[in-house]
């Protein structure tokens, strides 16, 4: 009976873990000895060379904040929030507003956003790259830019419009062509999306983030074996490109093939970039579906090191321990994600579980009925059926 009871439970347990590298913090000190224009020089110069690392968009956005250039400085803090959001609230208190900008305009989509916005970085570090190498024009780099903050902010009508026009008045230049692109698959025009992007790839057939792009219109579609082939496209033509070896793990991830996952992953994490820690996290989610325990958990330790306040990494390590049944050490870690995310219903509903899996009935009904007043839908579920049956 005991077993029976601890299988329907945790049959009913919220064990779904969905979740990047920081670097080392440079003091701002450094560029307060020179002059504004020199130090100015030098801050572009560390951004240009370090394009994934966000604490030198960081030490830019105080400085131009220090001089009252706020505009500029929330569009640093924007592309840093991208690169990483859990880095912004650790170093920049006013970065949280970045952030928020970036996850709270639809927040049931924040994730997509922050995915969007990892995508749109490659574009914008391009074009900051052409325009300092005065390979494209002042006019020609704010539009652009402009087409990117449309994108972020989920104007995706205006963003189609303007890049659009653009795109009509400069012929062939793959980057804005692939913004149009872009833009066309966020407002749901994945035809056209797919022949802009045939025709970029028959001029520029060795172009890996049209390829790139080709792989997310077929993935919308449900064409999985297209996308797949257009996604190992993209990443035989650029062996270094990050997301689209995470989004080659995730594919495997889906289709239960975790042990190709996990080399897909490991390939993200030898970039170290702003896709390290959630690589890590999910690398360590295919070890535990391969039920190699302490694979994953060492894997989660490690985003931990690096992420000592996440709520959501103590969730995802109090899963791992209450599938293996170590109750206690569950709660514990429970306790912690809702003490750091004081409404975290799924950690609340899974501490509820633990307590449970121990007899410890009132405790689990407690936190099962505070889940359920915060409206997570499992928690309903088992309060009305489970709690409110034995109170």
């Amino acid at each position: 009976m005991r077993a029976l009871f601890i299988f329907l439970l945790l049959q009913t347990c919220a064990l779904t873990d969905s979740w990047s590298q920081d670097f080392e913090f440079h003091d701002l000190q450094h560029y307060l000895y020179y002059d504004y224009e020199t130090a100015m020089q030098q801050l572009d110069h560390d951004v240009m060379d370090n394009p994934t690392s966000p604490i030198h968009l960081i030490n830019r956005a105080k400085y131009l904040q220090m001089h009252g250039q706020t505009a500029d400085a929330e569009r640093d803090l924007k592309r840093a929030a991208a690169l990483s959001p859990f880095m912004i609230d650790l170093y920049f208190e006013e970065g949280r507003d970045a952030r928020r900008h970036l996850i709270e305009i639809q927040p049931e989509k924040a994730m997509i956003t922050l995915d969007l916005a990892r995508r749109l970085l490659f574009y914008s570090d391009y074009l900051e790259y052409y325009y300092a190498h005065n390979q494209i024009g002042y006019t020609y780099f704010s539009e652009l830019s402009e087409v990117i903050d449309l994108l972020l902010r989920h104007d995706f009508p205006r963003a189609l419009t303007m890049s659009e026009q653009i795109n009509d008045k400069n012929k062939g230049n793959s980057i804005g062509q692939l913004l149009y692109a872009i833009a066309l698959i966020e407002n749901d025009l994945l035809d056209k999306a797919r022949d802009l992007l045939e025709q970029i790839l028959f001029n520029e057939p060795e172009l890996p983030h049209a390829w790139y792009n080709l792989s997310t219109i077929e993935a919308k579609v449900g064409a999985i074996e297209e996308a797949k082939i257009a996604l190992e496209k993209a990443i035989r033509l650029d062996s270094s490109f990050s997301k689209a070896h995470f989004d080659h793990a995730q594919f495997y991830g889906e289709i239960g093939e975790y042990e190709k996952a996990i080399t897909s992953y490991n390939k993200v994490l030898t970039q170290n970039d702003n896709l390290y820690i959630e690589a890590l996290v999910n690398r360590g989610l295919a070890k535990k579906m391969l039920g190699d325990f302490q694979g994953a958990l060492s894997d989660i330790n490690l985003a931990m090191e690096i992420h000592p306040d996440e709520a959501i990494l103590f969730k995802n390590r109090a899963n791992l321990y209450l599938i293996e049944g170590e109750y206690k050490s569950a709660i514990e870690d429970y306790k912690k994600a809702i003490q750091l995310d004081g409404n975290f219903p799924e950690a609340i509903y899974n501490k509820a579980i633990a307590h449970l899996l121990q007899y410890e009935f009132e405790q689990g009904c407690i936190d099962m009925q505070r889940a359920a007043q915060l409206g997570y839908e499992p928690a309903l579920e088992k309060d009305a059926s489970f709690c409110h049956l034995r109170f």
